[in-house]
């Protein structure tokens, strides 16, 4: 208990994980600096994308968290009607990280008020050759000449599916977990792996956090039909 409650006042972990200051640090002072030493451009980004997709990066501090203030709304003309949009804060993450979707979550959790996914192309592609990601290590920037890698609409739309429904909690518990056990050996273990997942969903992971989602629809490298292209990401 003495441990646990010096690990609190010291770092905030136990009751903050993820969004705790320390676990920031940790991120910015050595696991970043260390994948780009080890990872060249495009590794790094796929690595940095399934942390994210896995929920290991970190999560939106408390002091990171908007106030009604910050809210933005912007009114959106669709044809011949109005969609007003509310962006829960001012910064957002453009296409090109999460091309696929896998993200989105993760994204969200990180504290972005919009991500764009994509771009997508309406059949898969993978793009130029490499290498096509290249560090402006002076700038602080990079050049990204990926051309369109896409999974193709059909995939996507499969990620964009399983984001709704576990945004929207669909996902139902597995039978097994309504059976009540009589053995004692199984309780004392079903009690402990029930621990371990509390931990972990307390340290881990955050209450779903959401935001605006747009898509980015792009066409075919080979294609000859442009608007074709584009009307297929529309449709679907």
């Amino acid at each position: 208990t003495a441990a646990i409650a010096f690990v609190e006042v010291t770092t905030h972990l136990p009751s903050e994980g993820r969004s705790s200051l320390t676990y920031h640090y940790f991120f910015d002072h050595a696991i970043t600096p260390l994948g780009r030493r080890l990872f060249d451009p495009e590794g790094a980004h796929n690595l940095a994308l399934e942390v994210v997709r896995r929920g290991l990066a970190p999560r939106l501090s408390r002091e990171g968290n908007t106030d009604d203030d910050s809210r933005i709304e912007m009114r959106v003309v669709i044809g011949k009607g109005e969609r007003m949009l509310q962006f829960p804060g001012p910064i957002g993450l453009a296409a090109g990280f999460d091309k696929n979707g896998t993200a989105i979550s993760g994204l969200f959790d990180m504290g972005f008020s919009f991500v764009e996914i994509g771009s997508v192309t309406p059949l898969p592609q993978p793009g130029n050759a490499k290498p096509r990601s290249f560090r402006l290590v002076e700038d602080r920037g990079v050049i990204n000449r990926f051309g369109f890698n896409s999974e193709g609409v059909e995939r996507v739309g499969e990620h964009l599916r399983d984001f709704v429904n576990r945004t929207a909690g669909d996902l139902k518990d597995s039978n097994n977990d309504d059976k009540i056990t009589h053995n004692v050996g199984e309780k004392i273990s079903h009690s402990f792996l029930w621990a371990l997942g509390w931990a972990w969903n307390r340290l881990m992971t955050s209450k779903p956090r959401t935001g605006v989602l747009g898509i980015n629809l792009g066409k075919n490298k080979t294609s000859e039909d442009e608007v074709g292209d584009y009307t297929v990401g529309i449709q679907k």
